[in-house]
């Protein structure tokens, strides 16, 4: 039935809105905007006035049109005509309107309203509206609670929900995938949701809008309240979309639930109920270990390791567009450094479209890394600016490629971090917003950085392939080191064999009685397997305390102590005491400050230079290599073992070893057609002190060679000059009226067949 208005079709009221309701006919009742249709003109639809546009006047008619907006956030197209037209040409934005005897048509204008339907009213049509001018109540009190709502939501547990329905929902963001833009005009995201029915399973939501902006800034963690959400199904599995008059809330913690959570629209509906719901949810939220624990693997530049696929969590310090559509440039920090070489793309500030901000990069110095944003992620690196913080999902640590000289095996890769084309797994930019937790706690350790940060520091500490040791370090063990062992070889670190082989203590002159068990602790194992350790300790115990201890700790100030080794990189790493490189996780890097109590083998009395396999691992003593006995290499002859340096470079020199090719691996001439040659290597071990504890440490190869300022152990073979700077160097190894040098030098560590070893890098005699 349709009620028909005998009075003037329009009616201005200066009442006040819970008045309004005294004015609908009888028998009649307010329909919710998302529900018109082609049978809704038997009803009353009331809202507020969003949008108008002006009044239109033709030869026969006039009419004008507004969009009207209800107390649930769903907005209509209404359009006027004739004398309802004229009167209402004055009404303004945020009057409150109310519409009885109207017709719905299909909608023509979704620009403005995605509703399907319109509302069209002329003559006919009954109209009452209040001037929200004269100072009466809205039709929604914004972002404060509304204690007594005009319609009563339910919302079911997400386990009861049903295909084929609109629904309102209370649940926990347990995924966010982030917007994207589609292959047309719309944004779209992801979203999976759980609540304590569903906490075992999850719903996912596919939420689409004109601009990102329309789209719930979602976070793990964070409580969404969404209205009128369709559940399809989809591959099987159940799926909300979002329709017209969808709606969302979202809160990011419990602090925001009660003033200012994010909303889509200005006027929403919230009680004591809902407050009640956010808080049983947060609760159930930080009771459930599985939920509460980070979904996501953020990790700091400290902690990155090669190939992986990380979330990042970093500030701007500059942009730099690299190719038009293709890659943008982010230069960004995070207070942490990387323990590899991150390569860095050369840009021309003056040629390159750059934003930079100046008192960043002077705080930020030393600690920067390139990240190259490409394709899919241009657009949205273009709207970043020097001092945003953001958040780089599945950002990928590749290994660096365009490296002209190959690396050895135990030099640490370079990396490029890479923010690959597509969205999958979550890949993608996310702005953060200054009131979130993460940004919160790194812009504590960034000002803490950058308060510490001193004007040497700054100009010392500008490479990118290192990490402070203060700094959690990445776990893992090293895989590219070597190979397993057989009898009668080694493996690439050189150091352990298994039984009826040159052990790691029969190659460099170890073994001893005083040799700890093999089953002991590494730190154990360190302190105790090296020959002569305890005679070491006695020395140790009876120099002076100034002697044992270091000279100055990384809090004192500098002091210039003359050292007998110094290194060639790494100089913004902070020395560690090696009670700490002990106990610390592998691999990892570090500089210390020891003295040099004990070589092996001894340069007096043994040689250290050997001959080894890069095929098959073999290893042997010079002198021992004879043609046709590849027993040799098992037991060193007595007679080598008491010859001094000199007595065996003099030795070398009559025989036929000392010749300009090294010899062919007796291991590898029966297995292969073509001689696979050995190579000549230096092959020594330090035990090293510092007042905290005993490392024993390795040097050999590429490293050893470094550490022998460039002097190849071929060169040593034939040539006296290089005989006499190696005794040179050995010489400022040995104790000085019995006092042991000091050395400064880079150790790595890794994981070898033994357990964990240490080897010496980067650091030469001085």
């Amino acid at each position: 039935m349709q009620f028909v208005h005998n009075r003037m079709p329009v009616k201005k009221l200066n009442i006040s809105l819970s008045q309004l309701d005294q004015h609908i006919p009888p028998g009649l009742s307010v329909i919710p905007i998302v529900k018109i249709n082609k049978e809704s003109d038997a009803g009353v639809v009331k809202g507020k006035i969003q949008l108008r546009w002006p009044l239109q006047k033709t030869k026969n008619s006039q009419h004008f049109k507004l969009v009207l907006e209800d107390v649930h956030g769903s907005t209509i197209n209404v359009f006027l005509f004739d004398a309802v037209a004229e009167e209402l040409s004055t009404c303004k934005k945020d009057d409150v309107l109310m519409l009885a005897n109207f017709k719905v048509e299909k909608s023509c204008h979704m620009t403005t309203s995605k509703h399907a339907y319109q509302i069209e009213a002329d003559t006919t049509a009954s109209v009452w509206i209040i001037d929200q001018s004269a100072g009466t109540s809205s039709i929604t009190d914004g972002a404060s609670k509304s204690k007594k709502p005009r319609f009563i939501y339910n919302y079911p547990l997400l386990k009861n929900i049903k295909i084929n329905t609109v629904v309102d929902i209370y649940a926990i963001v347990k995924f966010v995938k982030p917007a994207k833009k589609t292959r047309g005009t719309d944004y779209s995201m992801l979203l999976s949701l759980v609540d304590p029915s569903l906490s075992n399973d999850k719903i996912k939501c596919v939420l689409f809008a004109k601009s990102e902006e329309k789209l719930p800034p979602a976070q793990v963690g964070n409580v969404i309240r969404m209205h009128r959400l369709k559940i399809i199904r989809y591959n099987g599995e159940q799926q909300g979309q979002n329709i017209p008059g969808f709606s969302w809330l979202l809160f990011s913690g419990p602090e925001r639930s009660e003033s200012n959570p994010h909303a889509s629209s200005h006027n929403y509906t919230f009680t004591d109920d809902d407050q009640k719901k956010v808080d049983e949810l947060f609760a159930w939220y930080d009771s459930t270990d599985d939920l509460s624990q980070p979904t996501s693997n953020i990790t700091t530049l400290a902690d990155i390791i090669p190939r992986m696929y990380f979330d990042f969590i970093c500030q701007v310090v500059s942009t730099s567009l690299i190719e038009e559509g293709v890659c943008y440039l982010l230069r960004v920090w995070d207070g942490t450094r990387c323990i590899y070489p991150v390569h860095q793309l050369e840009v021309n500030e003056e040629q390159i479209n750059t934003l930079s901000s100046k008192s960043l990069k002077r705080k930020a110095a030393g600690f920067v890394v390139d990240v190259c944003l490409f394709d899919d992620h241009f657009a949205m690196g273009r709207t970043i600016k020097p001092g945003d913080f953001i958040k780089l999902s599945n950002l990928h640590a590749a290994e660096f490629k365009n490296i002209p000289v190959v690396r050895d095996c135990l030099e640490l890769a370079t990396l490029e971090l890479c923010l690959h084309r597509g969205t999958s797994f979550g890949r993608g930019i996310t702005k953060l917003n200054p009131d979130n937790t993460e940004v919160k706690d790194l812009s504590k350790r960034l000002d803490l950085v950058g308060a510490k940060a001193t004007p040497l520091e700054i100009l010392t500490e500008q490479s990118n392939n290192n990490q402070d040791p203060s700094a959690r370090p990445q776990q893992g063990t090293v895989t590219e080191q070597g190979t397993v062992t057989e009898q009668g070889t080694v493996t690439e670190q050189g150091m352990v064999t298994e039984q009826g082989t040159v052990t790691e203590e029969r190659v460099l002159g170890l073994c001893d009685s005083s040799t700890g068990s093999r089953d002991c602790s590494a730190s154990q194992r360190n302190q105790t397997r090296a020959d002569g350790v305890d005679d070491a300790q006695r020395t140790a115990k009876s120099l002076d305390d100034d002697v044992v201890s270091p000279p100055c700790t990384s809090s004192q100030t500098r002091c210039m102590l003359e050292t007998a080794t110094v290194i060639t990189g790494h100089h913004h790493i902070k020395r560690t005491k090696i009670s700490d490189i002990l106990h610390h996780s592998v691999p990892y890097i570090f500089r210390i400050q020891a003295r040099l109590l004990k070589i092996q083998p001894d340069p007096s009395s043994s040689d250290f230079i050997k001959l080894f396999c890069p095929d098959c691992k073999f290893l042997c003593s010079v002198q021992d290599i004879q043609k046709n006995d590849k027993s040799a290499a098992v037991q060193p002859s007595d007679e080598s073992e008491n010859r001094s340096f000199m007595e065996l470079i003099n030795g070398l020199e009559s025989t036929d070893t000392q010749t300009t090719t090294p010899p062919v691996c007796p291991k590898c001439s029966d297995k292969q057609d073509s001689p696979v040659y050995m190579e000549y290597t230096y092959m020594m071990r330090f035990l090293l002190h510092d007042g905290t504890g005993w490392l024993v440490t390795n040097l050999w190869r590429q490293d050893a060679i470094c550490f022998f300022k460039d002097i190849h152990p071929e060169e040593v073979l034939k040539d006296s000059s290089s005989q006499g700077e190696i005794s040179q160097c050995l010489a400022q190894l040995s104790p000085h009226d019995g006092i042991h040098p000091w050395l400064e030098c880079c150790v790595r560590s890794y994981t070898g067949q033994s357990g964990v070893c240490y080897q010496i890098f980067d650091t030469t005699i001085a």
